[in-house]
């Protein structure tokens, strides 16, 4: 395992802070994430806006998932295939994969419903994902 190097990113919505928008992940990340507080009803932000076209070359897969409802067990994989740890994710809560690391789910509440984002295309299950047998 390297230090240096970010695989999983996990927001817990109790540990946000209050108040103030924080960003999860660097500009240099394939995908950005933060936690945004709204000001007060009634504010805009900036106005409407639309992004300019620019080429963005990705050779990861990077994946966030928000806990709707329910509860989940993940378990994160170092680029290796180890098991680098669990965490019990619940309504609220952000996991974030950010490219070589690997990861499993156990549903734990038979009500659970997640979000699941990713870069795309999805090019099939066959040249999208690689299964393991994780190491202890």
């Amino acid at each position: 395992q390297n230090p240096d190097i970010s695989l999983h990113l996990i927001c817990k919505a109790s540990e946000y802070k209050q108040g103030s928008t924080t960003f999860l992940t660097p500009d240099s990340n394939l995908l950005q994430a933060a936690v945004v507080y709204c000001p007060p009803i009634g504010h805009t932000f900036k106005g409407p806006h639309k992004h300019i076209p620019c080429t963005r070359t990705t050779h990861e897969t990077y994946e966030a998932f928000i806990i709707h409802k329910g509860k989940l067990k993940v378990t994160m994989y170092d680029v290796d295939e180890s098991n680098l740890g669990q965490e019990i994710l619940t309504e609220g809560d952000l996991y974030i994969i950010l490219g070589k690391g690997g990861h499993g789910f156990e549903v734990l509440t038979s009500d659970t419903i997640f979000f699941e984002l990713k870069n795309g295309p999805y090019f099939g299950i066959d040249k999208d994902k690689i299964f393991f047998n994780p190491k202890s």
